[in-house]
């Protein structure tokens, strides 16, 4: 397909053609929006208009013909349609039969009788040949006349349209590019437990058709955003906004790299501008399984045909995987002095939620986009949370439900305090350095034995810990007195045993 560049319309002596576009694929991210191509054959050369313009994002419009065909003289206009429906209200009634003769019955049980000289908004002005009276529209009752009425209005409407020049060659077709809202979809999982070790995966989508007709055309599934700048605005080309707005929308709105979501590259479909025979290439044939395009991953649905607000369910996977039971506990965070060595408060109870969650390894041959994961053994229903992204080979914890059997408890004590161990003569500040010893409790009344992840942030440095505890000095308030620090502990716990975890760490109090 060869790239256009000429943007001038050139007045044709005959009515150009209507060219209806029909969607032949799209790539849908999980936003709400998707990359979608409509195309439509060229019979021969001649002008032609597209009355149902895309409303393609800004600078994602591409226009593309196939290879032996040309197209130009490409400009927008509007074209006035004419319009008509019903009188439903007394107020338009009135309106589209100004000079009839009416009678007006009002609220306070009076008339009017004589023509109708003007109407507006709030009021009539009705004449009986001697005198003129103004009704306010909210004072009548009821209308009545022995003259034909006229019960329909027509109007003028203008619609936006898109004229070309095509100079066709053989099989000459025409292609339309853009990033459009109205077509998206939406993950699920269901993770079947029922069996020691392995876990039966299955995947499905469900795409949201809002934007127009599909019929039988092939569909992929994204996992991941583009970083699409300007996706608030619709491309100058069809939007029907003024110069200084068009000026103004440049860099508005816009998606991408957020929620946990993922960054990704927008690189799912790409532009060779060397390629005569397919200007705008849409990524490479996926195989059943899905196939990646630089950051993204796409999932090919073959043969959908969905109307417009239409939504279909479609299975993605069917995979067996690794995974093992583990038992979370996120011990809340000790503060006794913030990073500026200012006094916090802090409760001696580190908090009792323990979750019951499964660790699983990606051994399908596919990355796992984040979505809703429902838990299962067999028939019964375990619980449900969020299965995030999970590269092929990765692993990710989702959670199942809270481990009643499980209880934790967790305390820390002053151990030793030395008064004015450092000032900061420029600032006329003095710290005492405190030594803090923590301890968690976890007291397990499961019949067998648990595999449990306990974690620990805290404010303070030298930090220790038993059990081999995994210290990390996090890059944060580096420049303050006290640096922070993260503690995660890996342990079994035997049926009815009561471990105890303890950790000690030294912070500074301003005094």
């Amino acid at each position: 397909m060869t790239l256009l560049a000429t943007m001038i319309l050139i007045g044709a002596s005959t009515p150009p053609k209507e060219l209806k576009l029909e969607i032949t694929g799209a790539a849908l991210f999980k936003n709400g929006y998707a990359v979608v191509q409509r195309e439509a054959a060229i019979p021969s050369s001649g002008e032609f208009v597209v009355k149902l313009l895309p409303q393609a994002t800004y600078g994602t419009l591409w226009i593309t013909t196939t290879a032996g065909t040309t197209v130009s003289d490409i400009a927008t206009r509007n074209e006035l349609r004419t319009t008509q429906g019903s009188l439903t209200t007394v107020a338009s009634l009135l309106g589209e039969n100004v000079g009839k003769t009416f009678t007006l019955e009002l609220r306070d049980s009076g008339k009017v009788t004589g023509k109708l000289v003007s109407q507006s908004s709030e009021m009539v002005v009705v004449s009986d040949g001697k005198e003129s009276h103004v009704v306010p529209l909210a004072e009548i009752r009821r209308v009545s006349t022995q003259e034909q009425l006229k019960t329909t209005w027509s109007g003028a409407t203008a619609d936006r349209v898109l004229q070309l020049r095509v100079d066709a060659g053989p099989g000459a077709r025409v292609r339309i590019t853009g990033l459009e809202a109205g077509l998206t979809w939406a993950p699920a999982y269901s993770l079947d437990i029922a069996k020691p070790d392995k876990a039966g995966l299955l995947a499905k989508a469900t795409v949201v058709n809002e934007l127009e007709d599909i019929a039988d055309r092939e569909l992929r599934l994204v996992t991941g955003y583009p970083n699409a700048a300007f996706s608030g605005s619709i491309d100058p080309l069809v939007s029907t906004s003024s110069v200084f707005q068009t000026a103004a929308s440049g860099g508005q709105g816009g998606f991408g790299g957020a929620g946990g979501r993922g960054v990704t590259a927008n690189q799912a479909v790409r532009f060779d501008a060397n390629d005569q025979s397919l200007a705008f290439q849409p990524p490479a044939p996926a195989s059943a399984e899905g196939a990646s395009a630089e950051d993204l991953f796409l999932f090919p649905l073959a043969h959908v045909s969905l109307k417009k607000s239409d939504r279909g369910y479609f299975s993605l996977l069917q995979a067996t995987i690794p995974y093992e039971h583990l038992y979370t506990w996120d011990a809340p965070e000790s503060r006794v002095g913030n990073a500026l060595g200012d006094p916090q408060q802090t409760s001696d109870q580190a908090g009792d939620v323990v979750w019951h969650s499964v660790r699983i390894t990606n051994k399908a041959n596919q990355p796992l986009t984040t979505g809703p994961a429902m838990v299962m053994d067999g028939e019964v229903m375990l619980g449900q949370s969020t299965l995030t992204y999970t590269p092929v080979g990765g692993r990710s914890i989702v959670q199942i439900t809270r481990a009643v059997d499980v209880a934790v408890r967790g305390r820390e004590e002053e151990v030793a305090r030395e008064r004015g161990a450092l000032r900061l003569e420029y600032r006329g500040t003095v710290f005492d350095k405190l030594t803090i010893k923590g301890r968690l409790e976890i007291q397990s009344h499961k019949k067998g034995s648990v595999k449990m992840r306990v974690t620990k942030n805290l404010t303070g440095q030298d930090t220790t810990a038993d059990h081999e505890g995994a210290v990390t000095k996090t890059a944060k308030n580096l420049a303050d007195v006290n640096s922070q620090a993260h503690i995660e502990w890996n342990v079994d716990i035997k049926p009815g045993q009561t471990l105890e975890l303890t950790y000690e760490y030294r912070v500074y109090l301003r005094v």
